[in-house]
């Protein structure tokens, strides 16, 4: 029955790590499937987002390019500076803003790939600690088989030497202890595995955790700073502002054209040759003063009030740039780039300025002759009408070039209002690009939800499986059940024949007496026969007979008792026979004592082989156990 259900509990056993193993397998095919499909839909949506920028960065080159021919062919290059500067900070806003979402999708790529490989690790963490379930659940398997064997065997020993079942039953409660210390350790063992899944399954827990935080973190950063772009003013609103404070310096110096076109009627004597010199000196003068040297002090005001403005405006957009290159320091190439290019751009401001500074001084001290002169000769007032006329000329002759200039700065304004209308719809188009990066989030996200709760089924699984080998722990307590029993049975049966041997030493110990009462009446006619006078022949032959016929007692306690109280408890009866039989017991001590110790001689040497078998047993055990705690 035993060999039948331990048979039963292997194949159980083996059926139940079979159907185990191809569950794991099919679910790490699926899982392999599933992150291959994955990682090929990431790649194709990398390469679609990849040639769409490449796409956007095309279309701004050449739109940059065709700004960059249309102001270069233009008359009024110097003027637009500004406005270009103001152009190429923008695109570098945009260039920096594609950079910072390669950046953020090089992240999300890269944290996908340390989450995968987390993933991996902690299957590995699984796979090795299940092949290390696997090889104690072998070990013990085997130890199961070496102690089903040895408990056969005591069996087999208990069968034969029946009369050692006190020493054997000893020999199997420790038997029985270790078993208790080798269970005790199997779920020691058990406690120590699911401690190791609740950690794993805790590093899991905070990986995900870790992960999640860092993509809410971005999505959020990514949120307020496309948040705060769009909340910055417009340009348009700047070009307006410009115009309008444009159009009223114009005005106000027409005005004041006006008011002093009779001062001038009363000064222009003699201001012909004076004038000639100062149009050579300034036709010698670059083209970006020529302009300012025909104007007055007032435009050369309003030009300082306007490149005063432009260059605060650039410095803000510089700041604000340092500050973007600051928070996006991978991109050393193009700031270093960006870098040069404003300090060449505010190292030309200076230049202009310091230009202007010079002019304004330079005509300044003229100006200041021209007075003087012009004091000198006030009596001197001939040809006034034709220097008036000539001068009139000029004026409406820079007067209309101001007013194509400004028919010119209205159509590159246009121009430009078409061009931040494109951007506009650029940015759109990145807002949209931001959506859909940010649903790519949520989805990486909710992949990593899938995968929690894949490796949940996985923990409920080895939970199962825990089950199950709890559930073999009670079959093989129901074992040891059956064991007992089995013992309890060979008790019953060994009490049996105790007391059927206990019942044939009465019928000996009857016998025994009748003996006694024929010896006694033996005795009695021994007597009697020397009274009547027999001779000492018959005497001799009767006492020779009654010495033949005697029978020694056999005490069933003697029987009973322990192989080491036998002698005290036969010694003890033979002081108290009778003294009618002393002199037989002695003549036929030697024998009895020589059977004696023939019997303790054989009992002794069935002790020793019992107690050596039980030795070699614990040595066996001992050795194991001590294995399976060096490999555990």
């Amino acid at each position: 029955m035993t060999d039948s259900e331990n048979e039963k509990a292997s194949s159980s056993d083996t059926n139940n790590l079979g159907a185990g193993k191809d569950v794991l397998f099919g679910w790490l095919v699926g899982r392999a499937a599933a992150d291959l499909g994955l990682a090929q839909a990431l790649a194709a949506s990398e390469a679609q987002r990849a040639e769409q920028f490449k796409r956007l960065e095309d279309t701004l080159l050449s739109q940059i390019r065709q700004l960059q021919q249309q102001l270069t062919s233009g008359p009024n290059f110097d003027a637009q500076v500004p406005e270009l500067n103001e152009l190429k900070a923008h695109m570098q806003s945009f260039a920096e803003r594609l950079n910072g979402v390669e950046s953020v999708s090089q992240q999300a790529t890269q944290m996908r790939e340390l989450v995968k490989s987390e993933m991996a690790r902690l299957h590995s963490q699984l796979g090795d600690r299940e092949s290390s379930l696997e090889t104690q659940r072998s070990r013990f398997d085997k130890l199961e088989a070496t102690i089903g064997a040895k408990i056969g065997e005591l069996e087999q020993m208990i069968g034969t030497k029946s009369k050692n079942f006190d020493t054997a039953r000893d020999e199997l409660e420790r038997i029985r202890r270790e078993l208790g210390a080798i269970t005790n350790r199997i779920t020691q063992a058990e406690l120590a595995t699911q401690q190791a899944q609740m950690q794993a399954a805790s590093d899991v827990e905070h990986a995900q955790e870790h992960v999640a935080t860092l993509v809410t973190s971005e999505c959020a950063a990514l949120k307020t700073e496309l948040l705060a772009r769009l909340d910055q003013p417009s340009l348009d609103l700047t070009v307006k502002r410009l115009e309008e404070t444009f159009q009223k310096r114009l005005d106000d110096l027409h005005h004041q054209l006006g008011q002093n076109l009779p001062r001038v009627d009363a000064e222009v004597h003699g201001l012909q040759t004076q004038v000639r010199s100062l149009i050579q000196r300034v036709e010698s003068l670059p083209s970006a003063t020529a302009a300012a040297v025909d104007l007055d002090v007032e435009r050369l005001r309003w030009n300082r009030d306007v490149d005063e403005r432009v260059t605060a405006r650039i410095e803000e957009l510089g700041n604000e740039i340092r500050d973007k290159l600051e928070t996006f320091g991978s991109i050393k190439i193009e700031n270093e780039h960006f870098l040069t290019e404003t300090s060449a751009l505010a190292h030309r401001m200076a230049q202009n300025e310091q230009a202007t500074q010079q002019m304004a001084t330079d005509l300044g001290m003229e100006l200041n002759a021209i007075k003087a002169a012009l004091n000198q000769q006030q009596m001197q007032q001939q040809a006034t009408e034709a220097v008036l006329k000539s001068l009139e000329d000029t004026v409406l002759t820079k007067i209309r070039e101001v007013r194509d200039y400004f028919l010119q700065g209205q159509n590159n304004l246009q121009n430009h209002e078409a061009q931040f209308t494109a951007y506009k719809t650029d940015l759109q188009r990145l807002t949209q690009r931001f959506a859909e990066i940010e649903s790519m989030a949520h989805r990486t996200h909710a992949l990593m939800v899938n995968e929690s709760e894949q490796a949940t089924q996985v923990q409920a699984g080895f939970r199962t499986e825990l089950a199950g080998l709890r559930t073999e722990l009670s079959e093989r307590q129901s074992m040891d059940a059956v064991i007992q029993s089995v013992e309890d049975n060979l008790t019953v049966k060994l009490r049996e024949l105790q007391n059927q041997f206990a019942q044939k030493m009465l019928v000996a110990d009857r016998r025994d007496a009748e003996f006694r009462e024929i010896k006694v009446q033996l005795e009695t006619l021994a007597q009697r026969m020397t009274q009547a006078g027999a001779t000492p022949s018959t005497q001799a032959s009767a006492l020779n007979r009654i010495k033949d016929s005697t029978v020694f007692p056999v005490d069933i306690d003697a029987l009973r008792a322990k192989p080491e109280d036998r002698l005290g408890i036969t010694s003890s009866k033979t002081e108290i026979a009778p003294h009618r039989t002393r002199e037989m017991s002695q003549e036929h001590a030697e024998p009895r004592d020589s059977l004696l110790d023939g019997g303790k001689h054989q009992l002794t040497q069935l002790q020793e082989r019992m107690s050596a078998d039980i030795e070699r047993a614990r040595a066996e055990l001992r050795e194991k156990s001590g294995r399976w705690k060096a490999r555990r």
